[in-house]
């Protein structure tokens, strides 16, 4: 039930982002951080349904969730990909291909399980890591801010997966470990979306303010201009 009621609360905050990034002027939003976004919703809100339908094991689960995660995993890795480009960081695309094949064969040699979970892992961290990294060439605050939230929490899921795949491998912490991942994950989202969305909503309001400011000064201007037509007709016929 405290599951449940964490993977809501992080839809909702996700929804509120969404809702936020759309709010905002379309040149200010980093390119596929809206393709992601609803990605990531869709992959959250399907994935919880089908556990609520299948265990966790269940051929019905595993389809579900791989069939929206992988367009989750496509939007990380392009919007990762455009961050690194923006920044001309390009060398980071090559450490960004090492780390996942490493993190990746890691994984597969030292960990027992789904190779899938293992390469959803090494992507999820590779990409939260390479967003961390470019903050050293920053662009502005907002994508600055972007840039901090998906890059800690992409590389907490990807250290999540990671610790899921490592704990179900030994008996006496299997327990554990699902628990963890049931729990962990959708705290993780909910603190980042509502960061996010709590930034996006501060953004936006400041926008209306100065589009109010001016609207108001434009009339002011008009108002001045109507004034002085008045003034010059009236003293050409009184002259």
């Amino acid at each position: 039930m405290r599951s449940d009621l964490l993977v809501f609360a992080s839809l909702v905050a996700l929804g509120l982002t969404i809702r936020g990034a759309m709010r905002l002027p379309v040149q200010s939003i980093p390119p596929g951080l809206l393709p992601y976004l609803g990605a990531q919703a869709i992959f959250t809100a399907c994935a919880w349904v089908a556990s609520q339908r299948f265990a966790y094991s269940a051929d019905g689960y595993e389809a579900i969730y791989r069939l929206t995660a992988i367009p989750t995993l496509i939007c990380a890795l392009l919007f990762t990909l455009g961050a690194i480009l923006r920044a001309n960081a390009y060398p980071l695309m090559m450490v960004g291909a090492v780390l996942t094949l490493g993190l990746f064969d890691t994984l597969n040699r030292e960990v027992p399980g789904i190779d899938f979970l293992k390469l959803q892992a090494a992507i999820l961290t590779s990409c939260g890591i390479l967003l961390l990294m470019t903050l050293a060439r920053p662009e502005n605050g907002l994508s600055l801010r972007i840039r901090l939230a998906l890059g800690l929490f992409l590389a907490a899921q990807g250290f999540i997966h990671y610790g899921y795949l490592a704990g179900t491998a030994v008996e006496r912490y299997r327990a554990v470990a699902i628990g963890f991942a049931s729990v962990v994950p959708s705290f993780v989202a909910l603190v980042a979306w509502s960061w996010l969305a709590i930034y996006f909503d501060g953004i936006h309001s400041e926008l209306v303010r100065q589009n109010d400011a001016g609207n108001e000064l434009l009339e002011a201007r008009w108002v001045s201009l109507q004034l002085q037509e008045l003034y010059r007709v009236a003293t050409h016929l009184f002259r």
